[in-house]
């Protein structure tokens, strides 16, 4: 009896498989008893947790008002207050992450399981099985505050009891500003290891009634778990005041110009909670081009190809041999017959086509002689 195990356990990340399994069975004397089981796991997790509290207080104020001219006694009394500009951004970039798991330099994994030549009444059997998962948990809780307080001021002047003309000309004021809160952001790219490579099992030549059994089992799961948690609270407080002068008991002209009051402030939320999911099917786009949309990982695929002959003949079952681009060559013997039947048939109906041929020649033939 000889017996062959292989057992391959890999755990990281990046991802990387084994690039060819060969098995096989050859060359056992008869009445032996042969087994080789192959195992192959590809396996890697990943599990991020992300958690932030930010808080933003800022308190601007600015004043170029409140100024006071009384009781003068000269030909004018004159108040004039330059401009007022505040500039403010708040950026906030929380809980952004990329994760890239795509293995492109190790797409390729072959597979090749051959039983050939052994004995009459041995008994030889493969068990292959090829596992590949990923599972990645992804959770990110945030809390961000901002509290923003802006004051400017260019009025509030006062000229009274003066003898000339009163003139108060107060200058402008200009608010511009912006918060933005960008919580939560990731971008996850996964290799599925869906593409197993070129699969192709051989069982042939071997004795007369041999028991031969090849059993190959390949599972491809990606698991993706997404958990996002954001609190965003903006509170903006903006005053603004160009007026409230006071200009009384003059005896001359009076004039009161205010200034303009030009606010722009923005506040973005966006984007939060926001999920960027992309299934590679083993590096058929560019990984460095980045995806546009959200792309569902696909369930867990399972797929299965046996090839389990009983006594002295070969006989192949399951439908997923197709699917999976296994090539299965049955033992000779009773398949010969097969070979031979097909090779008949097919020159019988090369025959019959020539036939058919030659008839539409031989009555044109007749038209054409007819027609002279």
């Amino acid at each position: 009896m000889s017996v062959l195990f292989l057992a391959l356990l890999l755990t990281a990340a990046p991802v990387v498989r084994a690039q060819t399994v060969d098995v096989e069975i050859s060359g056992n004397g008869a009445g032996s008893d042969n087994q080789a089981n192959v195992e192959v796991k590809n396996e890697t997790s990943v599990q991020s947790t992300n958690t932030a509290d930010v808080a933003n207080n800022v308190d601007l104020n600015s004043n170029t008002g409140g100024n006071t001219a009384n009781a003068n006694t000269g030909d004018q009394t004159q108040i004039q207050t330059g401009d007022a500009t505040e500039n403010l951004t708040i950026e906030n970039n929380v809980n952004s992450q990329s994760l890239d798991l795509s293995s492109c330099g190790d797409c390729q994994s072959d597979l090749n399981v051959e039983v050939s030549g052994n004995g009459a009444d041995s008994q030889n059997s493969v068990n292959t099985q090829i596992e590949n998962s990923t599972n990645i948990i992804v959770e990110n809780q945030a809390w961000v505050q901002n509290n923003v307080s802006v004051s400017a001021n260019t009025g509030r002047n006062e000229a009274s009891q003066n003898s000339g003309a009163v003139e108060i000309s107060t200058g402008n004021i200009s608010v511009d500003g912006a918060v933005i809160n960008r919580v939560n952001i990731s971008s996850v790219r996964v290799d599925p290891q869906g593409n197993n490579g070129n699969i192709e099992i051989k069982n042939i030549q071997n004795g007369a009634n041999s028991v031969n059994d090849i059993n190959v089992k390949i599972e491809n799961e990606v698991n993706i778990e997404k958990i996002n948690f954001a609190v965003v609270e903006n509170d903006i407080d903006i005053q603004a005041n160009t007026g409230e002068n006071i200009a009384n008991e003059n005896l001359g002209d009076i004039e009161i110009s205010t200034g303009n009051i030009d606010i722009d402030f923005e506040i973005i939320n966006d984007p939060v909670n926001a999920d960027i999911v992309f299934v590679d099917p083993c590096c058929s786009v560019d990984p460095s081009i980045p995806p546009e949309d959200v792309i569902t990982p696909p369930p867990g695929q399972v797929a299965a190809a046996e090839v389990s002959p009983s006594s002295s003949s070969s006989s192949s079952e399951g439908s997923s041999g197709a699917a999976l681009g296994i090539a299965s060559l049955p033992n000779t013997g009773p398949s010969s017959f097969l070979i031979l039947t097909l090779g008949w048939l097919l020159l019988y109906l090369c025959g019959r086509k020539l036939q058919i041929v030659a008839a539409k020649q031989e009555r044109k033939f007749r038209r054409l002689s007819a027609g002279w």
